[in-house]
């Protein structure tokens, strides 16, 4: 059985802290425009455990990172190498590293605020263990949508119109009764709307793409992942550097986070136009393609077990007809073949992407190459 949990702490600094991101500035907080957080998404089938954490700050020494694993795994039994500790990127977060200087960061021999530093460590350590405490049976729901250059949201940091990468990946949450429970967006953007001349802690843009998800789900938990984003920048889209531009884009990332194809389409349409139509037709188009493949499939492995089996010895080309109308001419066998088809591809995806999809197409290809060997 899968199960989820979703878990966040609050982890504004106080007063005085350094702020950090624009590195030629000196910033001390002053306040909070919005709460920064450590939020938590849990993870588990039974036998594996994951969990997913993104923190509203800069950098996160991977020393810290260490310290998390080893507490929860020994406080709640979750592997330290199952947790991925990831940050928002925001510019206008608290010192969690010594500024700029990476080997002193690699080695740990840095001057940091380690009184706020150990509270992110024992928040987040809570957070992780009252998720798995409080799991529930989940599904899990994932898509992908775009928001870059066409939705004025953000580009190529050097070139404008240049290479740029606007999917917003998803994964949602869903409890028994089909409540939305939690999300993880992943978005690739420096978080720089509000830059120096800020003197309070802001997670940037993200913040309000939690606000936009929370304001369509009710208690909701969402962790916002940032994407490689080193080339990605805001800076030829924006009006501004305010809050109301990280408003803007927040909430524009947050609506794409929700859309379904077809929403899709009728988001980036011109007014008047009618391309809202091709969304229902690619809808359309997946299912056909679907049904189309599954039923091809089942042929290709009715025809390894008929070869296997030599019912095609000393057939020829004729022959061969006369056996394929045949195959046509029996529904039955054809059902079983595309079911086993569909069973097959289920096994095959419940191992994931890089266990399952891209171990088995490695295989594949190889055989491809070994078949065209022989057969040359």
């Amino acid at each position: 059985m899968l199960k989820a949990g979703m878990s966040k702490r609050d982890i504004t600094p106080p007063l005085g802290l350094p702020l950090v991101g624009y590195p030629h500035y000196t910033r001390a907080n002053e306040g909070a425009h919005d709460p920064l957080l450590s939020s938590v998404m849990y993870i588990s089938n039974g036998e594996c455990e994951t969990v997913l954490v993104t923190l509203d700050v800069l950098i996160f020494s991977k020393r810290h990172v260490a310290e998390i694993r080893r507490r929860v795994e020994k406080e709640c039994g979750i592997p330290g190498k199952n947790i991925m500790i990831s940050c928002t990127h925001t510019h206008s977060g608290p010192l969690t590293f010594s500024p700029w200087d990476l080997e002193s960061i690699v080695s740990g021999n840095t001057d940091q605020p380690w009184e706020y530093i150990e509270d992110v460590i024992s928040k987040t350590t809570e957070a992780i263990v009252e998720a798995k405490k409080n799991a529930f049976a989940a599904s899990f729901t994932s898509g992908a949508a775009m928001c870059g250059a066409e939705s004025g949201v953000g580009g190529n940091r050097r070139i404008p119109g240049g290479p740029h990468d606007p999917f917003v990946g998803v994964l949602a949450v869903k409890d028994e009764t089909g409540r939305v429970r939690g999300m993880y967006v992943n978005y690739a953007l420096h978080p720089t709307f509000i830059h120096e001349w800020s003197n309070v802690c802001t997670s940037d843009y993200p913040y309000y793409v939690r606000l936009e998800l929370e304001e369509q789900e009710k208690d909701i938990v969402v962790c916002f992942g940032q994407g490689a984003s080193g080339n990605q920048s805001s800076r030829y889209y924006r009006n501004g550097e305010s809050y109301d531009e990280a408003e803007r884009v927040g909430r524009a990332i947050g609506r794409a986070a929700q859309k379904s194809p077809v929403k899709f389409y009728q988001k980036l349409e011109p007014e008047g136009s009618k391309w809202h139509i091709h969304g229902y037709v690619s809808l359309a188009g997946n299912y056909l393609l679907l049904m189309f493949y599954t039923s091809v499939a089942g042929w290709l492995l009715q025809y390894f077990t008929d070869t296997a089996a030599g019912n095609f010895d000393g057939l020829d080309a004729a022959g061969i007809k006369v056996a394929y109308d045949s195959m046509l001419a029996e529904p039955v066998p054809l059902l079983i073949y595309a079911g086993l088809s569909i069973v097959l591809a289920t096994v095959v995806c419940s191992f994931g992407v890089k266990n399952g999809l891209e171990r088995i197409t490695k295989w594949m290809m190889l055989a491809l190459l070994g078949i065209m060997m022989v057969l040359a």
